[in-house]
C-alpha cells in the first residue's frame, strides 16, 4: 500500500473549515507528487488548481 498526505495548507487561502466538503474517500481530485518516501510507502502530495 501508498499513502498520501496532503497539508491542509496547500489547499490554499480558501480552505474550508470543515474538509468533508472538500471530498471524501475514494474522490478523485489532481495532486502534484511533492515528496516521495519509497521506504515508508508514502507520498506527500500538494492540490493542484
Amino acid at each position: 500500500d501508498i499513502h498520501g498526505l496532503v497539508h491542509v495548507s496547500s489547499l490554499g487561502a480558501e480552505a474550508p473549515k470543515d474538509l468533508s466538503v472538500f471530498g471524501k474517500e475514494g474522490d478523485e481530485k489532481d495532486f502534484e507528487i511533492i515528496t516521495l518516501e519509497p521506504g515508508e510507502h508514502r507520498l506527500g502530495l500538494k492540490f493542484k488548481k
